[in-house]
């Protein structure tokens, strides 16, 4: 979007001035998405975050991969787009990195374990062992929390 408004209004734009309207247009946005010390009851961050993962993701996603490594790779990112929410406590990142999980999982279940007769039950333990590993995690970090 920087580079279209640059190449717009000026006639003859150059590599530098690429970069400086990509960087100004970054710093702008930045700051008027984040204004330290400004206390707002809105959350305008959100919408960043919001469109840069459908970019981001919707991208990821669409891109053909004729390998296992490479389906394997895209499941990494994904937990990494989960660990992401966790470390940053914004909801969108994990919205879309559990969406990848369960695409991940989906091609696993339709294509490489097509005929297998165990793979649906290994699924439903560790479905389960997440759940209960959650609630443990939950009532520990609550204990903790109050000491």
């Amino acid at each position: 979007m920087a580079d279209d408004g640059a190449q717009r209004t000026l006639s003859r734009v150059t590599e530098i001035g690429r970069v400086a309207t990509r960087h100004g247009f970054g710093y702008v946005l930045d700051r008027t998405i984040h204004r330290p010390g400004e206390p707002r009851s809105e959350d305008f961050a959100f919408w960043c975050y919001l469109f840069g993962l459908m970019a981001f993701w919707g991208g990821l996603t669409s891109m053909d991969s004729d390998s296992e490594v490479n389906r394997f790779i895209y499941l990494l990112v994904n937990i990494g787009l989960i660990a992401i929410a966790l470390f940053l406590k914004r909801s969108a990142f994990l919205v879309f990195g559990a969406m990848g999980v369960y695409a991940y999982i989906g091609h696993l279940a339709y294509t490489v374990f097509e005929d297998s007769f165990l793979f649906p039950f290994v699924l439903a333990f560790l479905g389960l062992t997440m759940i209960l590993v959650t609630v443990w995690a939950q009532s520990y970090l609550r204990r903790l929390s109050r000491t």
